[in-house]
């Protein structure tokens, strides 16, 4: 009869070698950027990116947990009153894909990023689909076109858009956006009314795992 080969058990020390470059690729790093004068860097290693906003604007926390959002909105509004409006746009965009959020302390105006898939392949199909659906909700002066971030090409598109406020008429507002395609995902940096230098200083940061 011939003898069956036995193989030794690998040993503790083997297997752990074998785990460890495992465990390493899978942790999730956000990327570097970094931020002119001026700027904070913020980053986010469960989304993927980075980008630096202006350091004197407010961030408000896009928590998915509503009692907790409600909580830090309080203390940052006790301490920013002019933000109001804006927290009233944070708590929707906190549960619709929304990761950041900052505003100048008198809420005027407004930065904020969303990440969210997307059925469109090229930024040509993004620019017809998103086009339409702002004109169809009210947006004028509507214009697009190439550019690029740090994350890579994007798509620019500037317009104006109505915004509810507190009286019947809503107010118009000057709008920046930048899409960028990426892992089956668009994220869109929007900047509502902001100073001239302010998106393209932005988007030029703007990295992606």
């Amino acid at each position: 009869m011939l003898a069956r080969k036995v193989r030794a058990a690998p040993s503790a020390a083997v297997l752990l070698a074998a785990l460890l470059p495992l465990t390493a690729c899978s942790e999730k790093k956000a990327p570097d950027t970094t931020a002119p004068a001026g700027y904070a860097v913020v980053k986010d290693a469960g989304a993927g990116f980075a980008v630096a906003v202006p350091a004197d604007w407010v961030q408000i926390p896009l928590l998915t947990n509503i009692d907790a959002f409600d909580k830090k909105a309080r203390e940052l509004q006790s301490k920013n009153p002019g933000i109001g409006p804006a927290v009233i746009q944070a708590r929707q965009l906190s549960q619709s894909g929304g990761k950041l959020m900052a505003v100048t302390a008198d809420g005027k105006s407004i930065i904020n990023l969303t990440a969210d898939k997307t059925k469109e392949k090229t930024l040509a199909q993004v620019g017809t689909a998103v086009s339409k659906s702002l004109i169809d909700n009210g947006a004028t002066d509507l214009a697009q076109e190439q550019a690029t971030t740090g994350a890579g090409p994007a798509l620019r598109l500037t317009f104006k858009y109505p915004i509810p406020g507190d009286s019947d008429k809503p107010t118009i507002a000057s709008e920046v956006q930048f899409y960028v395609l990426k892992g089956g995902r668009s994220f869109v940096l929007t900047f509502i009314n902001p100073p001239a230098d302010v998106p393209a200083t932005v988007a030029s940061t703007f990295k992606l795992r």
